[in-house]
């Protein structure tokens, strides 16, 4: 049930992307990295950080809400 929910959300970002806010973090990268907040019910558990590259979007990461801000060694550049 939570997958098929984060699932669900997580293809929800296509419709629109640039709706969503910039991660805190986007200073710190040399490429634009947005969040979508993800899981059931009213209070979110998870984010997706994704870039847009194009028509492409690109899911760099899905990480807990309680984990440490991202810095650039964490996750790979988007093609």
């Amino acid at each position: 049930m939570w997958l098929d929910t984060v699932q669900s959300q997580l293809e929800s970002i296509v419709h629109f992307p640039e709706s969503h806010s910039l991660s805190a973090e986007n200073g710190e990268f040399s490429f634009e990295i947005r969040d979508k907040l993800l899981g059931p019910g009213a209070r979110p558990s998870h984010r997706a950080v994704f870039s847009i590259q194009g028509d492409t979007i690109h899911v760099l990461t899905v990480r807990s809400g309680s984990q440490n801000a991202l810095h650039p060694g964490d996750i790979e550049p988007p093609p």
